[in-house]
């Protein structure tokens, strides 16, 4: 409900396309919800990862650091 006058104003914009405006307004809610819950659990996992390894941190390369 709280988007609807959004949603009217950008099926306006977008010459009276209903289906284009709700698309497009639901990736964006996806967006709003899904890239901060990625971007906090994906950088957890790839330091759980990175961390546990039992050879430790790789370099770009593919080396092992063995510097620690």
């Amino acid at each position: 409900m709280a988007e609807y006058p959004g949603y009217l104003k950008l099926r306006a914009w977008l010459g009276g396309r209903a289906t284009t405006a709700a698309t497009l307004l639901t990736a964006l809610g996806l967006l709003v919800l899904l890239v901060p819950a990625v971007l906090v659990l994906g950088y957890k996992l790839l330091l759980a990862w990175v961390y546990e390894r039992p050879e430790g941190p790789v370099a770009d390369n593919g080396a092992v650091d063995v510097g620690k």
